[in-house]
């Protein structure tokens, strides 16, 4: 059983490395239960558990019940009656408050040019934390991109990503100087499995298509490929880099609330 000690420990470290868990809390009990009333418990995604709430059935149907609330990235209040629900010989009833513990979505603009130097402060100020990736030193440089807590100067060659985590919390922006660049990176992005959140690119129409078709070359599946937002940003007119930011952190905000995902047509 874990002390206050280490259980919040275990969070500040949990934090720090940037790792998703769930912290469950019994927040009520009424007759004989197995904790009392603040115990609590941390469970990661993989399975990893700090604290207890009470060992045997109640503890694997909050274990269980943590895994889903940190997929769906919402809390939820638990009731059992021990006996009837979960078969335990404690006669009682037990609440437990669960919450998912999410460290910040990362964004990673990959182009420090135009429409990366507009997005950055939007995207920052709604919350995501932003890495700037850019082959040219200067436009990756602390001055430009204040809001940023990464700013790397390296190759768009995916062989180059060592410092860079690629999952569900991941929102990728493509905006390279160039089609060659672009094209490079998401046919990388759109390869991963599991690959990022988010992955958007700046260009028309045409240029989507063209995209596709190498995706399709690749063996990428077509609901994949599908995923892919480019023209990215939501249809709102946007003709200058600023209002092109606004778009595309409209729809980066749209993703992470699981509303309706727009497809350009």
């Amino acid at each position: 059983m874990a002390s206050e000690f280490e259980l919040f420990g275990t969070i500040t470290r949990w934090l720090e490395e940037g790792r998703s868990f769930a912290m469950a809390t019994v927040v009520k009990v009424s007759g004989s239960a197995p904790r009392h009333g603040g115990a609590r418990m941390l469970t990661r995604g993989d399975g990893v558990t700090c604290g207890t709430v009470g060992g045997g059935a109640l503890e694997q149907a909050v274990v269980a019940e943590s895994a889903a609330a940190l997929l769906e990235g919402e809390p939820r209040l638990l009731s059992y009656q021990l006996k009837t629900d979960l078969g335990m010989a404690c006669g009682g009833s037990t609440q437990v408050y669960v919450e998912p513990m999410l460290p910040p979505q990362r964004l990673y603009l990959f182009g420090g040019g135009h429409i990366g130097l507009a997005l950055a402060p939007i995207a920052a100020q709604v919350g995501f934390v932003v890495t700037v990736i850019d082959e040219r030193a200067e436009f990756a440089r602390p001055d430009r991109f204040p809001q940023a807590v990464g700013r790397l100067v390296q190759s768009y060659d995916p062989a180059h990503w060592e410092s860079l985590a690629f999952d569900q919390r991941t929102f990728c922006v493509v905006a390279t100087h160039g089609h060659g660049t672009d094209l490079t990176v998401v046919r990388a992005l759109m390869a991963m499995q599991p690959g990022p959140r988010y992955v958007g690119m700046i260009g028309s129409k045409t240029k989507r298509r063209a995209v596709e078709q190498a995706l399709e070359q690749d063996g990428v599946a077509p609901e994949r490929i599908a995923e892919l937002h480019t023209p990215m940003g939501l249809p709102v007119g946007a003709e200058t880099p600023s209002e092109i930011a606004v778009s595309i952190a409209a729809e980066l905000v749209q993703v992470l609330r699981h509303t309706s995902p727009r497809r350009p047509e």
